[in-house]
């Protein structure tokens, strides 16, 4: 791995000895959390008549939720341009994080479900039966790197696999 850390583990997990005999640590500057809900902020889109960028749920779109609706088309390119943006101001930038915020909010409009594995399912416990996301949210990454990657292939997306998208993908 380019880069190995423990956040939150004990004292000395981050830097230290145990860190080096572990073998965390980066090659290069790391950037990454919860920023697609700053990146698309959803109740300002919602304002200018844009309240599809915001995720569905239950037949509704969540403005109040912050989440995104990441199958949306112009959502991948107000994220891409937002990467662009802050690689052309900041050349030593060599990362940009995208990665939906936390909570069970990842948007199930048919736009979005669509990326989904029918019938791939969750095994285990207390999410069991709940839809894996994981191919959708990488299609999202993906196309957002796409789109970045004819100006800047030098430099990296980071984003989480976690929750209902932790699982490996099929596609």
């Amino acid at each position: 791995f380019e880069y190995r850390a423990l956040d939150y583990g004990p004292s000395g997990s981050y830097l230290g000895s145990w860190a080096r005999y572990n073998r965390l640590g980066t090659a290069y500057p790391v950037h990454h959390s919860h920023t697609l809900q700053e990146l698309v902020p959803v109740a300002d889109w919602a304002k200018k008549d844009h309240p599809e960028y915001a995720a569905m749920r239950g037949g509704t779109r969540r403005i109040e939720r912050q989440h995104v609706c990441t199958g949306n088309d112009e959502v991948v390119r107000l994220v891409a341009d937002a990467a662009k943006s802050l690689f052309r101001r900041r050349p030593d930038r060599t990362m940009f994080a995208i990665a939906p915020p936390d909570g069970d909010g990842l948007c199930l409009c048919e736009r979005c479900e669509r990326f989904d594995v029918p019938g791939y399912r969750v095994p285990a416990q207390d999410r069991k039966s709940h839809p894996v996301l994981t191919d959708r949210i990488l299609h999202f990454y993906n196309e957002v790197a796409a789109r970045i990657e004819p100006e800047f292939p030098d430099r990296i997306l980071s984003g989480y696999l976690y929750m209902d998208y932790q699982y490996p993908p099929r596609r």
